[in-house]
């Protein structure tokens, strides 16, 4: 997995919920370190793309709402389903600066790690 590093700032929108998960958007701004969080699975793997690691004092560290294990189902629209790991970490590093949203789910019950 590769680490993704953070500059401050960011939103968050509420979570939507449905019967087999949360639902959630979130808002970053992504400065010239990242977003602070890294990756694992992805196609090819046994696991979805989903949040590995949130590193401290990072963006994703300070809007309090993501978790390790929370899946990421689209970057800024775009459908990661169909991304190998490599693909989705590239995706996310060389998006440009300013806002990022994460579209993600939270399985109930277990966490993905």
């Amino acid at each position: 997995s590769s680490g993704i590093n953070a500059e401050y700032g960011g939103s968050v929108e509420e979570m939507v919920r449905d019967q087999s998960a949360a639902r959630l958007q979130v808002r970053l701004w992504k400065g010239s370190k990242g977003l602070g969080f890294s990756v694992g699975g992805g196609l090819g793997t046994s696991q979805p793309p989903h949040i590995k690691r949130i590193y401290t004092g990072s963006v994703a560290h300070q809007c309090g709402r993501l978790q390790p294990g929370d899946v990421l189902t689209a970057v800024n629209g775009i459908d990661l389903s169909c991304h190998s790991h490599v693909e989705v970490v590239n995706l996310i590093r060389y998006m440009p600066l300013g806002e990022v949203t994460l579209n993600l789910t939270r399985p109930r019950g277990a966490a993905v790690r």
